[in-house]
Parts: C-alpha cells; structure tokens; sequence
C-alpha cells in the first residue's frame, strides 16, 4: 500500500499534468489564431504575452510531473 506522502505525490503529479495540458492547449489555439491572419494588430501583443505567461507556469510546473 503506497504512503500517504506517495498518493499526495501522485495526486499532485497528476494535477500538474491536467494543469499543464490545458495551458499546452491553450497555447496551441493562441498560436493558431495568430497564424491564421483573423486577429486584429492590436490583440497580438496581448496574445502573445499570454502565450508567455502559460510557458512560464508550465516552467514552474514541470518540476511536479
């Protein structure tokens, strides 16, 4: 039977995972709006930083995979 410290491991592990492919996803639909051409000028920059902001938790994140 696996420790309590273990299955918190695991139950964080795996959070981090379902947390990091939502992010991944959400980076994938910013960058494909950017490439379609369909977004205004001025929401690039805003979509861009977005984009940022999710590698950087993905970063913080990893470690807990």
């Amino acid at each position: 039977m696996p420790s309590i410290a273990d299955q918190c491991s695991r139950t964080e592990a795996e959070q981090a995972q379902a947390i990091i492919a939502t992010l991944q996803a959400d980076i994938a639909n910013m960058s494909a709006a950017i490439a379609s051409g369909q977004v205004p000028e001025t929401e690039i920059y805003t979509l861009e930083h977005g984009i940022s902001e999710r590698q950087q938790r993905i970063a913080r994140l990893q470690h807990l995979t």
